[in-house]
């Protein structure tokens, strides 16, 4: 019974190592899609992209048909906010397994 409860929690640990690997691929991934956006923008409108919202941009009356990426580039930095989000939460059930199985 003691090594059935060890192999779950060996399976388990495994199961959120492989979980943050992947979430840390896709952050990766999503930044990197963002980046190369902004990399198409000229130098104004990216610095407006990553600087600050839709609303604050309309009241410095930059019109947001010359970001033609902003609606991309806001979609992921939502993805991203959620990727990272998940990640915490798997990085903290990791530790928490890590120091359930020392204490054992």
């Amino acid at each position: 019974m003691s090594n059935k409860i060890t192999d779950a929690r060996i399976d388990e640990l495994q199961r959120l190592k492989d979980l943050k690997k992947e979430l840390s691929e896709k952050i990766q991934t999503q930044k990197d899609d963002m980046q190369k956006i902004l990399d198409t923008m000229d130098d104004e409108a990216q610095e407006v992209a990553s600087s600050s919202s839709k609303a604050a941009k309309a009241a410095r009356g930059i019109a947001s048909s010359s970001l033609n990426h902003q609606d991309t580039i806001d979609t992921l930095e939502l993805t991203i906010g959620r990727l990272e989000e998940d990640y915490s939460g798997v990085e903290k059930e990791l530790e928490e397994l890590e120091e359930a199985m020392k204490s054992t």
